[in-house]
């Protein structure tokens, strides 16, 4: 929900495709741009709103900006910037409002009926601000010729279509929701996609959700949903399945969740996150989670990361606690029946958060000790292999980095060899073994280098610093 797709992670997630295999077609989503929902996330973008200011189709983002760059000061922006100031609208409200209005003839317009049952979905809202807000729109649609806009762009809009419905059809795995939630219906949901909205993504309730995740390939002007952003269809459908047990337990978590936004409530209002929905987001996260192990496994750290870095600082550890989950399926036959531990761990969570903040702090992995201890003697000629081996606090990734030549190194550069050609081994998911022969060394009087930083646990937190060890050698 909302800022769910972060440009910096995808380049984590794009190694980590989920496999087409055993997923086949399924006709659980159909996705369509709607002239409504584009109009209004534009608009948003016009009045500076952050979150609708992160159109990555290039081409498309500068049209916008050119077409209506006369219209900057159209008595609409102004009003877009009140109710975000006064009421907070922003993010999800925003489609949710387009959803009740409609256009016709021309103009664009709203109903009494509709009003109402906007602001019964939506408090944030009164009857009178979204008449008014709908009033001026119209007259920003007509005058600055919007429609013609959107019809120009319509082969762009037909080939997101396009590249979305192809990527639900070949990676959702439709069954999974049905085995996962106990046959709660799937059928009926609605996608609305939205070239301008980037990487925000919205679950409006009612089986409606709207995507927008779509970028340029290098300059083309084209669109691209990858295959990883179907994790992100995942989790807005997540939302509708989960909704009754988040109603169920919200009174029971409420303080919890005050008290996690107490402590990282800036990160999460930047991401549109308020104490009040912090428990049916997290809920809903936690069984996104669940998606993306059973059908993307290569992906599920990268899952943790883009948590991580949107304020569920505490992932790391709901990845663990969901092994219970994992373990115990005979037990726990649909999400439902573990949901009323989930609730207590999020109360646990919560009064034990300083302890949680600590341990993000304090998250990178260390060497904890080496063999040989560093600055030992290695005798050459009493094997024909050295074997250094680094034992890791945390489990890794047991992905293999080039290693950095040192100063240490006597005479200068008497080991390049190694740093190039090493052999890295990890023996289990916390050591890792340095092996080379024993002759590369016999002009060197000191093997010396450092382990790359960038070695990563499996949460890919790197080390803090590049790991220099050295040895005198004995010839």
């Amino acid at each position: 929900m909302r800022y769910i797709l972060l440009i910096a992670v995808l380049s984590v997630l794009s190694v980590s495709v989920c496999q087409a295999a055993d997923v086949g077609k399924n006709n659980l989503l159909h996705g369509v741009v709607d002239e409504r929902i584009e109009l209004t996330s534009i608009v948003f973008r016009l009045a500076g709103a952050e979150e609708y200011c992160i159109c990555a189709v290039k081409d498309y983002a500068a049209d916008i900006d050119s077409t209506f760059a006369a219209y900057m000061d159209h008595p609409l922006m102004d009003y877009i910037r009140k109710m975000r100031e006064e009421r907070a609208i922003g993010f999800t409200r925003v489609p949710l409002s387009a959803l009740h209005m409609y256009i016709e003839d021309g103009h664009v317009r709203t109903t009494r009926e509709m009003c109402q049952a906007l602001v019964e979905e939506d408090y944030y809202w009164t009857e009178d601000m979204h008449r008014k807000y709908v009033s001026l729109l119209d007259d920003f649609y007509r005058k600055s010729g919007f429609h013609k806009f959107y019809e120009r762009n319509e082969e762009l809009y037909r080939d997101a279509e396009r590249q979305f419905n192809t990527a639900v059809d070949t990676y959702l795995n439709a069954k999974w929701f049905e085995d996962t939630y106990g046959g709660k219906p799937l059928d009926g949901m609605k996608a609305y996609l939205c070239v301008n909205n980037g990487g925000s993504n919205y679950s409006l309730g009612n089986g409606t959700i709207v995507m927008g995740m779509f970028y340029s390939m290098q300059n083309d002007g084209g669109v691209v949903f990858p295959h990883m952003g179907v994790r992100t269809v995942a989790h807005e459908l997540t939302h509708m399945l989960v909704e009754d047990e988040c109603r169920e337990y919200m009174d029971e978590t409420r303080a919890a969740a005050d008290t996690i936004f107490s402590y990282m409530g800036e990160t999460l209002t930047k991401n549109g996150y308020s104490s009040a929905g912090l428990w049916s987001e997290w809920l809903t996260r936690v069984a996104t989670l669940l998606y993306v192990r059973d059908n993307n496994p290569l992906g599920e750290y990268g899952a943790v990361m883009m948590d991580d870095s949107q304020g569920f600082i505490w992932q790391e550890r709901t990845f663990r606690f969901l092994d219970n989950y994992m373990e115990n399926r005979d037990r726990y036959r649909h999400f439902q029946d573990f949901v009323p531990q989930l609730a207590a761990y999020f109360n646990y969570t919560a009064e034990n958060f300083e302890r949680v903040m600590w341990e993000h702090e304090n998250r990178r992995p260390y060497v904890v000790d080496v063999f040989p201890v560093p600055g030992t003697e290695i005798d050459l000629a009493a094997q024909d292999t050295i074997r250094i081996r680094f034992r890791f606090s945390e489990e890794m990734g047991t992905h293999c980095h080039g290693l950095k030549s040192s100063e240490r190194n006597s005479p200068k550069g008497c080991n390049a060899k190694p740093g190039r050609m090493a052999k890295c081994i990890w023996t289990d998911s916390r050591t890792f073994e340095f092996a080379v022969p024993a002759e590369w060394y016999e002009k060197c009087d000191t093997l010396a280098f450092k382990l790359d930083r960038r070695i990563q646990d499996r949460f890919v937190n790197g080390i803090e610093e590049d790991y220099e060890v050295y040895y005198p050698l004995k010839h």
